[in-house]
């Protein structure tokens, strides 16, 4: 296949610095081991159970700040289109928050992998049908609602407040009022990539936020017999290579309406006039689907596929506490406050992994503890992760526990008092590896910051606006003793600004944050932390939340320095590069117009809200940041709840009113909320430069100093309203590395590279895609037949909006190498893409002037019949087809190179290169004679291009033979394809046969059994751990062969007779014996076929060419190397524990020669 040019500067964001590691190379690992290369074919089976091998990846986001751990579990690849993985990745590395629900493997642990599809629901939700249900009348959806139109005007009802003579309470609009008005978000994950997009207003388009040319499809049924408001039941992506993404199990969440009662705080010890609305909820008996898993990975063309099962739980948990204060500033009660408090709660079902099952039915299975956990009834944690291969338990991995519980920790099973359930927090303790023969290695074991004011419970503190603790406890809501006081006391601690700023003190922000990491070999990686800063004006102002100082690697047994890394955030002026910070402002005010026609005693209407709230979390890392608005809750949740305070407050003055007449006034409000924080638009959060020293500040081997884009680079769409609802950035723009300077332990630069983007950021302001938000600020109560008479004195700015596209792409990078801190040499790499977004030129240039040009071509720049055809038939646009290299000199072009694949499509219904073309020219074709480019024709000019090499694949699709420049090398694979059991070189496929008679290896010969077992398991074998006796079979043969070849036939045997049937067949020879095992060689020729039987036991049969090698491994449960034998049948044996590990090396004598042990400090 050609291979495009590596990009000569890291693009990375992350420093991802491993402890030293072992080298493992392709194929099905489960293990964590010395150097171990399978030698594969097209079928790539990886299982990288590699927690304790490859160690885990210890990283620091620069752009964040934030520890960022990383320990990979699985990894699973077909070798061509399938892969899936994963990983146990540590995400709280800024901090834990107050509110944050631990998941299942703990808090600020997620274990990433498959995918997900999730809502966050704008207003109403997007697919909706509107209607009575249970008596009830929900809203209709935008993709269902008929008219679409932009409106200078509010809608009926926005912004009323009935009011009625009695009780009148949980009051609804008409359908047309509720009607939704603005496109939900839906993010995706899967396959380590995320984005988003909307579905527009007619619902048969897709528009994604960063260009990707994926293809979403949904699948919308009447859920209703669910108990489900919402019809889209599927979605199915199509990536760039063809691959379909389905995800079709759904998460729900149950359809809250927020509802008030007023009461004044009569025993208050406070002189002003409080009342108190709590905005109780009411749980409907429909819910709403928030998230859809990804359950299966599906190849189209080969029809295999990776599947996920889910089970599911039912959760329900007070996710924050909000508040308002509402101070009346004219007209009736004027000075009166009002205290309004929100418990924002997540009711709904969730899914959790219950297996994988890849197309060679080996599983992942995944199994929770029977416990139940104390912060979250009804759930429990992941106890146990197992791969079962062929029926067997090879490996898998064991979790493990405690519970934050203040200042204590306490273990899984502890029976929390019911004083102190409130403050557990689930945390994991260790993670252990088990193999075969249920053998443990020691785990790894996670420490935590505890402080000396313990980690807060749940809900139970005082946050900044990031929702990091700020130091301050709550004092009793409820119980013996406790007054009205105290609820007054936390509601305004809730709400009062300078209860949000971001605490000052390390030891307060870093409760619970991880502190260290110990390996099984007992090394251990420890973080340092220190405060968010920026620098606003001429003021440091902390911004919430930690960033890692420095990281120190120990080996733990002190035969080598600790590794340390020192970080500094700074710019070149020498203060905080961290941008994107804005202060939230907390009030807002509003004005109500209220108008009585007649005496009578009366009450506000409660202004039924309908709030879907998702517990959502990333299923990767890479969709974490798209997950930062759903924290809590979207914005559009916040501002209908910051909406119905206004509700609530005039309940508060007009409930019970009475009136001795007609009554009129306008009254004004200063509403300070937390929720109005929450309302925050708020930027990227990220540094724009970060120095990282290879050891202290003070005292280094040299230092890296990277520069990331910003709000400079590409400026904020909308600076100056932090509150807008609408988009103020596109996403993917920010974090880019755009500049790397490595310098020397002298401070002399050594390295500086440049990388340049550009970004075509747009609205997308269709029709289907438009969005409306109504800011209430003046409100209208009245009777209800009252309305339609002062509806005008309604009012509020209305916000039209659509949503972003937009995607960062590399220009160029710059690369100056320097060799005494000023002399230099410069290369600059140019990149051209297509409308697809692939890369189509990159032009490469240096100091001397010299530019070469490589031009690449995909599948859709040529129309011709056959794979190409297939490939675009079945959206396989990023696969390169062919590269050409072209030199530009003097305005003259002349091709160096080209690199052509010629495709063809398997048996198994795989597309592969069956021929690679390459220029056969020794010298550069001027462009007048090399042509111009042809889609009709994979080339141009056949007198131009010579073949390179040849691929044969057999039924399966494994390559099985490859001739480059007239020299053949075959593979040979055992029963699955997984592996290669032979290589042989100087023979083709249909030329060779080998089988050591392993389980599901026989290899090519065909064995034609007397009975079921053919194949004996004993002591010591030639190779492998069986060997065939002859006397269970009724012959074993190869077929094929060509009758103008001599062949060597060689195997092992043990007594007995052995006949061989050839046309012509040599003298047997008995070459060498080793225990007990005598190896023969014969000569044949002039033969199709060769066929033995016997009365022995034989093994290592092997057949090639006379003037052909072949070497031969064998593999056991765990698909670990156990026998090599070299084209000599001289062979080398490793043995393992049950965890995979190396424990023994031995030469074709079984002498020893190298020994392992693993004992740990």
């Amino acid at each position: 296949m050609p291979v495009l040019r590596v990009l000569p500067m890291n693009l990375f964001l992350n420093q991802n610095w491993n402890p030293p590691q072992l080298n493992f190379k392709k194929k099905f690992i489960i293990s964590m081991q010395v150097k171990l290369s399978l030698k594969r074919g097209s079928n790539l089976l990886c299982f990288l159970l590699t927690l304790f091998v490859v160690r885990s990846s210890a990283q620091v986001n620069f752009v964040t700040g934030s520890a960022e751990v990383s320990l990979p579990m699985f990894n699973y690849s077909d070798g061509n289109r399938l892969a899936a993985s994963l990983s146990l990745i540590y995400e709280a590395g800024s901090g834990v928050k107050v509110n944050q629900m631990a998941g299942d493997v703990g808090l600020g642990w997620l274990l990433s992998g498959g995918g997900s599809i999730t809502r966050i629901v704008k207003d109403q939700p997007d697919d909706q049908m509107g209607g009575m249900y249970d008596g009830v009348l929900y809203a209709t959806g935008n993709l269902y609602k008929t008219s679409r139109e932009t409106s200078s005007v509010f809608p009926e009802g926005i912004g009323f407040t009935p009011m009625a003579i009695g009780l009148l309470s949980n009051y609804r609009f008409s359908a047309q009022s509720i009607v939704d008005r603005q496109q939900d978000e839906f993010i995706f994950q899967f396959n380590n990539r995320s984005g988003s997009f909307v579905i527009g207003g007619y619902g048969n388009r897709f528009y994604i936020a960063d260009d990707s040319k994926l293809k979403i499809e949904k699948v919308e049924e009447d859920l209703t017999g669910q108990k489900i408001t919402t019809r889209i039941s599927k979605f199915i992506i199509t990536d760039e290579s063809g691959v379909k993404y389905i995800f079709s199990s759904k998460e729900t969440s149950k359809i809250l309406t927020y509802q008030g009662g007023v009461r004044k705080l009569a025993n208050s010890t406070f002189t002003l006039p409080y009342y108190y609305t709590k905005q109780g909820i009411i749980e409907s008996n429909y819910s709403v689907v928030s998230k859809w898993n990804l359950t299966e990975i599906y190849d189209p063309l080969t029809r295999k596929s990776i599947k996920f099962n889910y089970e599911s739980y039912n959760v329900q948990f007070l996710s924050a506490i909000h508040a308002s204060r509402t101070i009346t500033l004219s007209g009736r009660g004027v000075g009166d406050e009002t205290l309004t408090k929100t418990d924002s709660k997540i009711v709904g079902t969730v899914n959790r992994l219950k297996e994988m099952i890849l197309p060679d039915a080996t599983k992942v299975k995944f199994t929770y503890a029977a416990v139940e956990r104390k912060d979250l009834p009804g759930s429990t944690p992941l106890e146990r992760l197992v791969v079962i291969k062929n029926g067997m338990e090879n490996t898998g991995f064991t979790f493990s526990y405690k519970y934050f519980s203040g200042l204590n920790l306490r273990n899984y099973d502890y029976n929390f008092p019911a004083e102190e359930l409130s403050k557990a927090r689930l945390i994991l303790d260790k993670v252990q590896r088990f193999g075969k023969d249920n053998l443990q290695e020691r785990p790894y074991s996670f420490e935590y910051f505890n402080g000396f004011l313990g980690v807060p419970g749940r809900c139970e503190g005082t946050t900044d606006q990031w929702g990091y603790f700020t130091g301050s406890y709550f004092l009793p809501w409820a119980g013996p003793g406790v007054y009205e006081n105290n609820l007054i006391n936390n509601l305004n601690d809730i709400c009062n600004p300078s209860k949000k700023t971001p605490s000052n003190q390390l030891s307060i922000v870093s409760l619970g944050v991880l502190k260290r990491i110990v390996y099984p070999d007992g090394g251990n990686m420890e973080f340092t932390y220190e405060l968010n800063d920026a620098q606003i004006a001429s003021s440091r102002v902390f911004t919430g939340g930690l960033r890692v100082a420095k990281t120190v690697w120990n080996d733990g047994i002190n035969a080598s320095p600790n590794v340390v890394r020192d970080y500094k955030y700074t710019n070149a002026s020498g203060v905080s590069s961290r941008w994107g910070y804005e202060i939230p402002s907390y009030e807002f005010n509003v004005s109500n117009f209220t108008t009585i026609p007649t005496k009578g005693t009366y009450s506000a209407g409660n202004v039924a809200v309908d709030i879907m709230n998702t517990w959502a979390s990333a299923t990767t890392r890479a969709g974490k940041q798209l997950y930062s608005s759903l924290e809590s809750k979207s914005a559009s949740v916040s501002n209908q709840i910051a909406t119905s305070i206004i509700f609530a407050l005039i309940m508060c003055v007009y409930n019970n009113f009475f009136a001795p007449d007609s009554y009129e006034v306008e009254s004004q409000y200063k509403i300070i909320s937390s929720i109005q924080g929450e309302r925050l638009n708020a930027l990227p959060a990220q540094y724009s430069q970060v120095t990282v020293f290879n050891g202290t500040e003070t005292n280094n081997k040299g230092k890296e100093v990277y520069e990331f884009t910003n709000d400079k680079d590409f400026p904020i769409l909308y600076p100056t309203t932090p509150f807008t609802v609408k988009k103020r950035y596109a996403q993917g723009l920010y974090g880019l590395l755009k500049r790397k300077r490595t310098y020397n332990k002298s401070d002399e630069l050594i390295t500086d590279e440049y990388n340049n983007y550009s970004a075509n950021v747009r609205e997308l302001n269709s029709p289907d895609n438009y969005s409306a938000y109504f800011d209430v600020k003046v409100t209208v109560s009245c009777p209800i037949g009252w309305y339609d008479q002062y509806e005008y004195r309604r009012g509020g700015p209305i916000t039209e909006f659509y949503p972003l596209a937009g995607h960062p792409q590399l220009n160029y990078t710059i690369r100056k190498d320097y060799k005494d801190g000023t002399n230099y040499m410069e290369y600059r790499t140019d990149y051209v893409y297509d409308d697809k977004l692939n890369i189509k030129k990159i032009i490469s240039s240096n100091s001397q002037g010299e530019q070469l040009e490589d031009r690449i071509y995909y599948p859709y720049d040529y129309n011709i019949e056959g794979a190409l055809k297939v490939m675009n038939d079945n959206g396989i646009i990023s696969v390169p087809v062919s590269t050409e290299t072209w030199k530009l000199s003097n305005n003259e072009e002349k091709l160096l190179a080209v690199n052509i694949a010629k495709m063809i499509v398997v048996n198994t219904g795989e597309i592969k290169p069956e021929e690679t073309y390459i220029l056969n020219s020794k010298s550069a074709v001027p462009k007048n004679v090399a042509g111009n480019f042809d889609g009709t024709k994979l080339l141009r000019s056949t007198s131009l291009f010579s073949l390179k090499d040849k691929k044969v694949y057999n039924d399966n699709g494994d390559l099985v033979e490859t001739v480059i420049n007239n020299h053949t090398e075959t593979n040979i694979y055992d029963d699955a394809g997984e592996v290669v059991i032979a290589k042989i070189l100087n023979a083709g496929a249909t030329d060779v046969a080998y089988s050591s008679f392993e389980k599901y290896a026989k290899g090519n010969w065909n064995i034609i059994p007397l009975g079921q077992n053919v194949a004996e398991v004993v002591t010591e074998t030639v190779s492998g751990a069986q060997c065939l006796n002859l006397s269970m079979v009724t012959k074993i043969e190869k077929a094929g062969l060509s009758a103008s070849r001599k062949y060597l036939l060689s195997y092992w045997k043990q007594g007995g007779n052995v006949n061989v049937t050839a046309s012509v067949k040599g003298n047997e020879t008995t070459v060498i014996s080793r225990g007990g095992w005598a190896l023969v060689t014969v000569v044949v020729s002039n033969s199709t076929i060769v066929s033995l039987t016997g009365t022995t036991r034989i093994d290592e049969l092997r057949l090639i060419p006379i003037d052909a090698m072949m070497t031969t491994q064998t593999f056991n449960d765990l698909n670990r190397v156990t026998t090599i034998i070299d084209a000599q049948n001289r062979a080398t044996y490793t043995e393992y524990d049950g965890l995979g590990r190396t424990t023994c090396v031995r030469d074709c004598d079984r002498n020893i020669i190298q020994t392992y042990s693993y004992s740990y400090k």
